[in-house]
């Protein structure tokens, strides 16, 4: 079987956890092109036998890259063409799977699986929250361990709680293998899209409330000119090209159309993107652990 995996990952989780994803796929002996969909054209997904769609989820919702990218895909040329949904999150991924499942169908794709992990959130205001509550991080650990649907709530305010498991690397790998079944009968076992995942009530409401111009609204930047070097990172990672560097002294400005992922503020290599309230470069997150990485660096 070929398998095309679009991939959108802001800070490395994502991406850390579907490398692994395919290395399983591909240890069951099948082909994998896993595709960052910033770095270019997509290919099409009909010269593969299934789809899989892997980012993270951001305001309740996936991330507004991957709609861009899913609205502007081809239409499937078979029948029930398979996808399967993947999300990193650092709690609930609200109406992701909705939404995704929906812009698929409208293409002739059908969603067979959804699945999330849990992992230390990359949103600079959560991130600020739950580094103002570390004493609170054994209690939340215990709490974490009483239930998996306990888990996303404690992770409110601790990072701890988000950090991925064995249990989580064990589940993803049980996840490949129902999708690569179900695949092979893509008219058997396929959930309806209400039964993809679901959510604590009012989750998935907030994720279909959450528009462009919403999420505007939390992606005022500023940039301290102290601190920035111009060097261009923001410019080259921002996944809707909005930020350009202009003016006399060379600074970055953000341009209509931001997606709300704050790549550009946690890859910053001076922290001199600013966010209000925040100070600029405040609770930035630098990437997947050393610990998620050991377990999922095969």
């Amino acid at each position: 079987m070929r398998i095309l995996v679009l991939l959108h990952s802001t800070t490395g989780n994502t991406r850390l956890m579907m490398q692994h994803a395919c290395r399983w796929f591909e240890r069951q002996g099948h082909e994998v092109l896993l595709f960052d969909v910033t770095r270019g054209a997509c290919p099409d997904p009909n010269d593969f036998d299934l789809l899989g769609v892997a980012n993270p989820t951001m305001y309740f919702r996936g991330t507004l890259t991957m709609d861009r990218i899913l609205i502007n895909l081809p239409a499937a040329r078979r029948a029930l063409h398979p996808v399967f949904l993947y999300a990193t999150c650092g709690g609930e991924p609200g109406a992701q799977f909705d939404i995704y499942a929906d812009l698929l169908a409208d293409k002739g794709y059908r969603v067979i699986g959804a699945k999330y992990n849990l992992a230390p959130s990359n949103y600079p205001h959560h991130r600020f929250l739950a580094d103002h509550t570390r004493l609170l991080n054994p209690v939340a650990l215990r709490l974490a361990a009483l239930s998996p649907h306990v888990r996303p709530l404690v992770g409110l305010f601790s990072h701890v709680a988000l950090e991925p498991t064995p249990s989580d690397r064990d589940d993803l790998e049980a996840f490949c293998r129902v999708v690569l079944e179900t695949a092979s009968s893509p008219r058997v076992g396929m959930p309806a899209v209400e039964k993809l995942h679901p959510c604590l009530p009012g989750v998935k409401a907030m994720g279909f409330s959450m528009t462009r111009e919403k999420i505007a609204r939390f992606t005022r930047f500023t940039v301290d000119p102290k601190r920035c070097t111009a060097c261009g990172v923001c410019v080259k990672l921002c996944p809707e090209q909005v930020i350009s560097l202009a003016g006399e002294a060379f600074m970055p400005v953000f341009g209509p159309g931001c997606n709300g992922c704050y790549t550009c503020y946690n890859h910053c290599p001076e922290g001199a993107i600013r966010v209000a309230p925040l100070p600029a470069g405040a609770a930035r997150y630098h990437g997947p652990s050393a610990q998620m990485r050991r377990l999922f660096e095969d």
